[in-house]
């Protein structure tokens, strides 16, 4: 593609690139006019400044408060004026006394003089006084000598010198105009009253050779000059120093953020999504984005974040990457632009006391459930289930919230991160072992899938080994996944299985209700049963209910489970199949129930270790000892000769005579 961009166009001859598209072929054309390079207001304020200038008015404070625009504002001012006047920048906060403003205004002087082939011997004289070499003048590396200014004279003979050198200044053709930005970021009494005293100083000797620009908020000037106990009146010490004071027009947040857009080209995407989300906020609060609030400074700063911003979410739902975006450009909008709210909202996680009553608590509390809702409301959501569209779009909120506060490495939601990688997953890749059970759930609660996408997540689940055998079989009854979609029987599905932990399916007398739910859902989602006789099968359940209400369960042996279900088979299943399948899940169930009794035995051997080493069985009354000892014997005659063995070899390693003692109690048994 061919773009052609050319910049400060004037606007008489703006006409004719007419012409120009239809002469040459391209595909894109960006002009940008200086009428078009600032604000209206602003544009007027360029042209009084200029007025003022003009009028003699050699020392000109530009006020407004800090971050308002100051310095883009005289930057354009000097792009603008560039051919009427010679311009010398100095940034205040990098020099702390009035040695150093002189020096730098030497060089500064220096440079123009060489630029417009004047040499004179004032310069000379002054630039020798300061021990500053005119042949190699570098800021930051130049360097004179202090002890000329220990001479009590030294202020005389740098008057003198300056008098010579007003001269000479008559020669250029061009005014000279010192600007001296960021005044407004010093905070040193000291440093200011340094300032001044220079900016007084050139108003008394360089007045008619130059205008002098300072920018900064005079409130703020003010202020710090009436906490010095000599100064009475700031604004009366202050009017000493300036002629004029010049006051920057406040800026208008629509104006202020259209001109941003347009200085930064922002596509018209990016713009109408910003209109939605402010009209969003004033809706829940006007007060937020006021003119008052609202600093220049942080508003470029936002469209920059906005022009930057290139969410490439690997998501193939446009309505998703829609969102995101939106919540990107909301939270960069309270980052940006309302900073209080951003404060309070970076801590939205941290244990706050009291939180029903926390008035801070309750307005985020609020403003994130109004946001979830309109966003929910505002925004077509595919495959969200509705009743989680706003627990979804809330989801995002934080996720966004954590990645721009650095918690989170990838910005987008959690659970439709996980949705992403098992529609995505291949033979060979890498699971994430942090997903759990739980957080599988968690996503189907949330989305609603296609057939061929619960194909996908059916492969997803049989190639995860870090979920169990039952959890398997679990998320296939949550998902309605069927085993035939890639196996061609029931035991090649449970031989892949086999690749699993066994995990804990339900077991025991207590749970066989459970386990017949469980069992008849699976029977369903792998169409086993004929859709057509669940009317049958629900009477037969009630029928079964109420001759067993006293044991509280349907079926007991896996016999009458396998009978049970037979007559609601589907007439194309094979019995074989049936069989194989419920015979396989019954199967799994009897080695949970011994891999329980197992793991009781275990933890009962060690308790008896424990207790047998401890001689917790010894105590004052001879009465407990002799039932103490008596229960452990029982204990240890319930286990087998192995286990018995196990525990007597522990304790002789740790304590011959009480395995003395022990084996003598316990001969009969061991003969």
């Amino acid at each position: 593609m061919l773009i052609i961009d050319i910049d400060n166009i004037e606007e008489s001859i703006n006409n004719e690139f007419e012409n120009i598209k239809n002469k040459f072929k391209f595909d894109v054309l960006i002009t940008l006019s200086m009428k078009d390079d600032l604000f209206s207001s602003r544009r007027e304020d360029i042209k009084k400044l200029k007025e003022n200038i003009d009028s003699e008015k050699n020392s000109i404070l530009i006020d407004n408060i800090w971050g308002n625009g100051k310095t883009f504002f005289i930057k354009k001012f000097m792009d603008k004026y560039n051919d009427n006047f010679e311009f010398i920048y100095i940034k205040v906060p990098y020099f702390d006394t009035k040695m150093e403003f002189r020096k730098k205004i030497l060089v500064e002087i220096n440079r123009i003089f060489k630029k417009n082939n004047i040499i004179t011997s004032s310069l000379k004289d002054l630039m020798s006084y300061f021990n500053i070499n005119n042949e190699n003048i570098k800021l930051g590396f130049v360097s004179f000598d202090f002890n000329k200014f220990i001479n009590s004279n030294m202020y005389d003979d740098y008057r003198e010198v300056l008098i010579n050198l007003k001269e000479n200044l008559k020669h250029l053709k061009k005014k000279i105009i010192i600007i001296l930005d960021d005044f407004d970021r010093i905070e040193s009494k000291q440093q200011i009253l340094e300032v001044l005293n220079f900016i007084g100083e050139l108003n008394i000797e360089l007045n008619e050779s130059l205008t002098l620009i300072t920018l900064s908020s005079y409130e703020k000037l003010i202020n710090i000059m009436e906490k010095d106990e000599n100064v009475k009146e700031g604004k009366k010490f202050l009017e000493k120093y300036f002629d004029k004071i010049f006051y920057l027009s406040n800026t208008n947040f629509v104006e202020l953020i259209e001109f941003f857009l347009d200085v930064y080209d922002i596509n018209l995407e990016k713009r109408n999504i910003l209109k939605e989300i402010i009209n969003l906020i004033n809706k829940h609060n006007e007060k937020l984005l006021t003119n008052e609030k609202i600093n220049f400074r942080n508003v470029e700063r936002f469209i920059k974040r906005i022009k930057e911003m290139n969410i490439k979410l690997d998501i193939g739902i446009k309505e998703y990457n829609i969102i995101y975006e939106k919540i990107f450009i909301l939270w960069e909008i309270i980052e940006y632009l309302i900073p209080n709210y951003w404060n309070e909202l970076k801590k939205i996680n941290t244990n706050i006391k009291n939180r029903k009553t926390n008035e801070n608590y309750q307005k985020i509390s609020s403003f994130y459930k109004y946001i979830s809702q309109e966003l929910r409301l505002q925004n077509k959501l595919e495959n969200i289930r509705s009743e989680k569209e706003e627990e979804f779009v809330s989801s995002i909120l934080e996720s966004v919230r954590k990645y721009k506060l650095g918690e989170y490495s990838n910005p987008i939601f959690y659970y439709l991160d996980i949705k992403e990688k098992m529609l995505k997953i291949q033979e060979g890749n890498k699971i994430n072992r942090l997903w759990k059970y739980e957080d599988y759930q968690k996503v189907n609660e949330i989305f609603d899938f296609q057939s061929e996408e619960r194909k996908k997540i059916f492969n997803f689940f049989m190639l995860n080994k870090d979920i169990n055998k039952y959890e398997t079989l679990e998320l296939m009854i949550q998902y309605k996944l069927n085993y035939n979609w890639k196996y061609k029987n029931s035991m090649e599905f449970f031989k892949n299985l086999e690749n699993k932990e066994e995990g804990e399916l339900l077991s025991g007398k207590r749970t066989n209700g459970k386990f017949y739910i469980f069992l008849k859902n699976l029977l369903l989602v792998n169409l086993f049963i004929d859709i057509n006789k669940m009317e049958k099968l629900e009477e037969q359940e009630k029928w079964l209910h109420s001759k067993n209400t006293a044991t509280g369960y349907f079926l007991k042996s896996n016999d009458e489970f396998l009978n049970f279900f037979s007559p609601f088979l589907r007439k194309r299943i094979e019995k074989e199949e049936y069989n194989n399948f419920v015979q396989e899940i019954c199967k799994m169930r009897k080695n949970t129930e011994q891999n329980i009794i197992n793991h009781d035995i275990k933890t009962n051997i060690e308790l008896l270790k424990s207790e047998l080493v401890n001689v917790n069985y010894l105590k004052k009354d001879l009465t407990k000892n002799l039932e103490e000892i008596k229960t452990i014997k029982e204990e240890l005659e319930k286990l087998g000769k192995k286990e018995q063995d196990e525990i007597l070899n522990f304790l002789k390693g740790k304590n011959n005579i009480l395995y003395e003692m022990w084996i003598d109690y316990l001969i009969p048994k061991q003969e």
